[in-house]
């Protein structure tokens, strides 16, 4: 692919590939469109594929993603084209105080129930507001909807006490799709 994006081979204009090999997904830049540089998303995984690299050091991550990557596009073999020293990787599970990306709600846990439905009702004049209090974890459309929620609550078009939430959302069946 040329630097100045003029007979851009690959023609991909964001989104999301996805494969068996441990990276899981690659996400494309959707945004700013036949540039010099861009930031790619060359490994996005999730459970034991999530875990097993997160065991790896940060060398061994990024060397990983570049054998995964150049199954897609062959380009990524070549260190110019991709340099290695400009990569980053990060394990969530191995961050200070994150348990993910993402909040990880049960179905079925009355305590991630209640714990929801307490974080959707405002403690005075504090009001929590993200995708982790919304239906839909882990997007930025469910941190919009929580804002919303917020939004409402603070004009009086929504109750300041929410109902008993019987079930948590389903996080799995959301972020990954199944159940």
């Amino acid at each position: 692919m040329s630097a100045s994006g003029k007979n851009n081979k690959w023609q991909i204009y964001g989104g999301i590939s996805y494969t068996d090999d441990s990276i899981t997904q690659m996400w494309y830049p959707s945004y700013d469109y036949f540039t010099r540089n861009g930031t790619l998303t060359g490994v996005y995984n999730y459970d034991q594929d999530a875990i097993d690299f997160g065991n790896m050091s940060p060398a061994d991550r990024i060397r990983n993603a570049r054998r995964g990557a150049v199954k897609f596009h062959p380009e990524f073999a070549d260190e110019r084209l991709v340099p290695s020293d400009k990569a980053i990787s990060i394990a969530w599970q191995n961050i200070p105080n994150e348990g993910g990306g993402w909040a990880n709600w049960s179905p079925d846990s009355q305590a991630d129930a209640k714990a929801y439905a307490r974080l959707l009702a405002p403690d005075r004049r504090f009001f929590v507001v993200g995708d982790q209090v919304s239906t839909l974890p882990g997007w930025q459309e469910g941190a919009m909807m929580s804002a919303q929620h917020v939004v409402e609550q603070i004009g009086g078009r929504r109750l300041l006490t929410v109902p008993l939430i019987k079930r948590a959302p389903n996080t799995r069946r959301l972020v990954h799709g199944r159940s």
